[in-house]
């Protein structure tokens, strides 16, 4: 397992701690992704306790996920709370042992329940979940951003962005970076003057941006987006949230490169190159 998707499953560990029901909502999210990795047809109804019922179909090589579970033939029916969900999903938890103690519960043909281990215990990245025909919920991944980007990423950062996604699951949300504790996510602004920027978006841009099909800059190069305010702290958050999904390796590398030069001189000069030092745009520095 990568470390980042190592990270990504101990983001949603914590998340489920903190909010089972969140998390549970993040897993549905991506499950169409995941379920797309069985090699062949297969329907079934999952129920969650806390989210509902939902039908998921597997057909050559896509998924898809409805709620509402729907009628028609299923293969099997699997009924679980979202804790346990979670715990299924990031391999905390065998399913033999979360059947023992009643928190998953299978009726059907149990031999094509097996057909599931396909997934995985690897939570698809944002982009694998767009390429399978996903949809993105902004409010989830907004809300989800304190368990993936790590603290000390942030240190010796504090601003505030307010996101403005237009269009189906679109609202606002404010991100804000407090230097070296948790992002604080809330759809209220933080007042005092807090919010640096803003970024107003529709949702097909912000789908295709997540994807990886469309770069932020080109977005504003094209008037997709509109951004008010400094621009440095949106490119910050969006390289914390590409570090937090792996997708950040090569800028992580040319900043080592940069931070080599920097001591070499400060070693011929006997101080630091230009003041570069943690906290001031090098979201790699640990």
């Amino acid at each position: 397992m990568s470390e980042a998707a190592d990270r990504r499953r101990e983001a949603l560990r914590r998340m489920a701690a903190d909010d089972p029901e969140l998390a549970a909502r993040l897993v549905l999210m991506v499950l169409p992704a995941a379920a797309a990795r069985i090699r062949d047809t297969l329907a079934f109804e999952l129920r969650v306790a806390e989210l509902g019922d939902y039908r998921v179909s597997v057909a050559d090589g896509a998924a898809r996920v409805d709620p509402g579970g729907g009628e028609g033939h299923v293969d099997f029916r699997l009924s679980t709370d979202a804790t346990a969900l979670v715990d299924l999903v990031t391999g905390a938890a065998r399913p033999f042992r979360l059947m023992l103690g009643g928190r998953l519960r299978i009726r059907g043909k149990r031999r094509r329940a097996l057909k599931l281990r396909a997934m995985g215990s690897e939570a698809p990245d944002i982009q694998e979940v767009v390429r399978s025909g996903g949809q993105l919920d902004p409010d989830i991944l907004y809300r989800a951003l304190p368990y993936l980007v790590e603290p000390e990423w942030t240190k010796g950062h504090k601003f505030a962005i307010r996101y403005e996604i237009s269009g189906q699951n679109g609202g606002t949300w404010f991100v804000e970076a407090r230097d070296g504790e948790p992002l604080r996510v809330t759809t209220e602004s933080p007042g005092n003057g807090a919010v640096t920027s803003t970024v107003k978006v529709p949702q097909e841009a912000y789908q295709r941006m997540a994807a990886g099909e469309l770069s932020p800059n080109k977005a504003m190069q094209d008037r997709v987006t509109q951004v008010e305010g400094q621009l440095f702290p949106i490119t910050l958050v969006g390289r914390w949230i590409d570090r937090s999904q792996g997708r950040d390796d090569a800028e992580l590398k040319r900043e080592a490169k940069q931070r080599r030069i920097q001591r070499k001189r400060a070693g011929m000069w006997g101080a630091s190159a230009n003041g570069a030092g943690p906290g001031q745009g090098d979201p790699g520095h640990a």
